[in-house]
């Protein structure tokens, strides 16, 4: 829908709710862009047109993108990027009005689109987004040996099935390094899938993409200092036991470090937006503070700290009366994840056991799924 057909059904929706009409006028006790809002942020969680118009785009958008070969994917190719694909067309020469609509909502799939990594031929290294936390990571240069156009691929290494470690931690920063190696991999490296980042199954959906819009237009919008919070955060500190921020200084260092952390990136960000007019992500801050942590922590590591030895206990007399399996996975403070198992025959005596340790950080759901699909692997070569 144009634009002002947008403003004129939210005007109507207005006036509905208020009772207005030609002869008399309400008043209006709050904005409609305030009602607007998720009921979580104090709003009614009414649907602003525009937002929700540009999120059925979208699901155009997406279609094209996803749906290769489709009765409408191949009009559109043939008319507007008969050499290219869907991601890189041009509005080109007088273009339809549902060719420019459907392209103006392109930007939206870009921000909620990531790509799910299987062999890595089709992922642009620096172009595109295929990590969780970061959409575009920042291309490093004479320093790294990759080229600006690199594949994921070159990232992978087919003959193991891994992350190719040596060059991932030159090429990128620690804290980037790190999750990248935390992406699993498939051992058949099917091909690179595009997910919707926003739905558990990775499909895309109206509603999503519509909280999306309206939490990237709040992102940027700073909230008042209310007196309300200010006389909450000196409650915080009267709390009982010495104050709650007190006791985080005690039971989790850690905590206190990035917290501090954060506050100094947040109030460096407040004074490049106000003194040099730059619009700061906060969710980069974010990152830029949680990857200063790690690598102050890195160069000036506790000497209390326990390293964790990595062994395996391997013997086994080969049994063909296996009959039960026991995995179990563990999730380190420092940064990695162990694996154990067990393998008992039918008299539930142990004829093998195996322990395995890897230098990434996993939920504990895929460090579970992860270690079931390794002893699966190691059973099947005993």
């Amino acid at each position: 829908m144009p634009l002002g057909c947008c403003k004129d059904i939210d005007s109507m929706l207005a006036k509905f709710w208020w009772e207005s009409n030609d002869e008399r006028r309400k008043i209006h006790w709050m904005s409609w862009k305030k009602l607007s809002k998720a009921k979580i942020d104090g709003g009614m969680g009414f649907r602003g047109m525009e937002d929700f118009n540009k999120a059925l785009l979208g699901k155009h958008c997406w279609r094209l993108v996803t749906g290769e070969w489709s009765l409408l994917e191949k009009i559109f190719r043939s008319r507007y990027y008969p050499n290219g694909n869907f991601r890189t067309a041009k509005k080109g020469y007088q273009p339809s009005y549902a060719w420019r609509s459907i392209l103006s909502a392109l930007d939206l799939v870009d921000k909620g689109g990531l790509w799910k990594i299987g062999n890595g031929r089709k992922v642009r290294i620096w172009k595109e987004s295929w990590m969780p936390d970061l959409k575009i990571i920042e291309f490093k240069g004479d320093n790294c040996p990759l080229s600006e156009d690199a594949r994921v691929a070159e990232l992978i290494d087919v003959d193991t099935k891994q992350w190719k470690r040596g060059l991932i931690f030159s090429c990128f920063d620690r804290h980037v390094a790190k999750q990248i190696i935390n992406i699993p991999l498939s051992f058949r490296l099917s091909h690179d899938l595009l997910i919707w980042n926003w739905e558990k199954d990775g499909d895309y959906s109206v509603r999503s993409a519509y909280h999306l819009l309206c939490d990237e237009k709040a992102r940027f919008q700073p909230g008042p200092s209310c007196p309300q919070r200010r006389k909450l955060w000196k409650e915080i500190w009267r709390a009982p036991g010495g104050g709650i921020l007190t006791t985080l200084v005690h039971e989790d260092p850690l905590g206190i470090q990035l917290f501090c952390t954060l506050l100094w990136k947040f109030w460096a960000g407040r004074n490049a937006v106000i003194f040099n007019g730059w619009q700061m992500d906060p969710t980069r801050l974010a990152l830029d503070a949680m990857n200063f942590v790690h690598e102050f922590n890195e160069a000036n590591p506790s000497r209390n700290r326990r390293v964790l030895v990595s062994q395996a206990i391997s013997d086994p007399p080969r049994s063909t009366s296996l009959n039960s399996m026991f995995v179990d996975a563990g999730c380190c403070n420092s940064g990695h994840t162990v694996w154990g198992l067990v393998l008992r025959n039918m008299n539930g005596e142990t004829t093998f056991s195996a322990c395995k340790r890897e230098d990434i950080t996993a939920e504990p759901l895929l460090a579970e799924a992860l270690g079931v699909r390794w002893a699966l692997q190691v059973a099947t070569d005993q």
